[in-house]
Formats: structure tokens, C-alpha cells, sequence
């Protein structure tokens, strides 16, 4: 019989391993049983490794696959494998503590989002192995020119949580995401996201004044004009009898 372990270390933190174990002759060539062999698969060493099923080999194939579990302890164990009329083996298996780093991921954003109007956003954590990560807590950090609710959410059992974000200026704007949970390495990430925001005309608002003084600059304008009007009309009647004068 044959134990294959998928690495001889493998991380503490990553609960989901597989083993195979393959009914094999004194020369490593596989046996091909003729009816079901039931295996009995230990560790040594539970409190870092458990083997929580043992592994049926069916008739007509001569391996089978057995889950691999971690603790988050590290240290050495051996895995053995037995069969009734088959000579067993072992083989050893290392777990090491080495935080693997959160990924972000975003979905559900447009190529433009609409201005002042809130739209959904569903961010995803995983591991660097494409697990899904629950209970992560991920921090929404914005550049000032949109409004998030809300500021700090937790991933659900899909590793995945919602948000609510509204742009306030364009063209665009920016996120940093912060993810953080037990066991892992802090991920970060930069969103940009364009904004379909209409050009602004300069108003009051922009510059940031009282509405009353805006007309009352608009009735000086108005008043300069008139009296402009006013000095032409008068300048243009001396002329006028300069020029009689002349003729006579």
C-alpha cells in the first residue's frame, strides 16, 4: 500500500487537505482490487493533523482520496494506512505557520456610475489558495468625493459582503479597501471608479457665496451699462453741435 500526501509541509492554517492512498504490489506497480478494500488511515499526532474519514478504494480502481485536516498547530505527524491483506505504510507530514495574504474583489460596478445616487457594491474576500473567507472585516477608506454606508462590513459565510456607494463629484473616484481577519495577512487594495457627472456651471455655490450678493453684483453689472448708455448719449450731442457749427 501507498500513502500519497499532497506536500511534505503544508500550511496549519489551511483546514481543507487531500491524501490518496493506492493499493500498490512490492514494486510500486498499482493493484487493481476486484471488490471494495476498506483502508484505515491514522495520525499520529492529532492535535496537528486529523484524518477524519478513513478511505474505501472501490473495485476496478486502485486508489482513493482522504481529507486532510489542520489544527493551526505546528508540528509533525505521521500518516498511516492499512488495509486487511495488504501491507501497510506511513509516511510523515509537516504544518507550518505561514499567513497567507487576503485578496479583494469587487463586483457589481458599471463602466460609469450614476452622481448623487447610491448603487450596490458586493466585495469578496479570499485567501491566496481562492478560498472564500468568512467573517473578514473589511474598511472602506474614501478620497472625500462620494459616501459609503457602510464605513466597515463583515463577510458573510461566502466570503463575500454589500455596500452602498454614492459619488458625490466625478470624473471619477477612489476606495481603499482594508481587509483584516484571524490567521491572515492584511489585504489591501485601490478601486477606481468612473462617474457620469454632467460639467458644472459656476454658481453661487462654487463660490461659495450668499445667494443676495450674486444679484446684487448682476443689478451693478446693469447699472454700470446704463450708465455707460447714458455718457454716450451726452458726449455724442456736443459733437453733434460742433459739427453744425462747421457747416454754417
Amino acid at each position: 500500500m501507498l500513502v500519497i500526501l499532497p506536500l511534505g509541509e503544508i500550511n496549519a492554517n489551511h483546514k481543507n487537505n487531500l491524501g490518496i492512498v493506492q493499493i500498490v504490489d512490492l514494486q510500486g506497480n498499482p493493484i487493481i482490487p476486484s471488490f471494495d478494500v476498506k483502508s484505515k488511515i491514522v495520525s499520529s499526532e492529532e492535535s496537528i493533523v486529523q484524518i477524519i474519514h478513513d478511505a474505501v478504494i472501490p473495485s476496478g480502481i486502485s486508489y482513493a482520496v482522504f481529507p486532510i485536516e489542520t489544527t493551526g498547530a505546528v508540528g509533525n505527524s505521521v500518516i498511516s494506512a492499512s488495509a486487511k491483506g495488504v501491507i501497510g505504510t506511513e509516511d510523515e507530514i509537516s504544518t507550518s505557520s505561514s499567513l497567507t495574504q487576503l485578496k479583494i474583489f469587487a463586483s457589481g460596478l458599471d463602466e460609469l456610475i450614476p452622481v448623487d445616487q447610491p448603487v450596490e457594491i458586493k466585495l469578496f474576500i479570499d485567501d491566496e489558495n481562492t478560498e472564500s473567507i468568512a467573517g473578514a472585516l473589511i474598511k472602506i477608506e474614501t478620497d472625500g468625493n462620494s459616501l459609503v454606508d457602510p464605513g466597515i462590513v463583515r463577510t458573510g459565510p461566502d466570503g463575500s459582503a454589500v455596500i452602498r456607494l454614492t459619488a458625490t463629484n466625478g470624473p471619477s473616484i477612489s476606495l481603499n479597501l482594508i481587509a483584516t481577519a484571524d490567521g491572515y495577512s492584511e489585504g489591501k487594495d485601490t478601486l477606481t471608479i468612473n462617474v457620469d457627472a454632467p460639467d458644472k456651471t459656476l454658481s453661487a455655490v462654487d463660490l461659495q457665496l450668499p445667494e443676495w450678493i450674486v444679484y446684487v453684483i448682476i443689478a451693478a453689472i446693469l447699472l454700470i451699462g446704463v450708465l455707460v448708455i447714458l455718457f454716450l448719449k451726452k458726449s455724442k450731442a456736443p459733437l453733434e453741435e460742433e459739427w453744425e457749427e462747421e457747416e454754417i
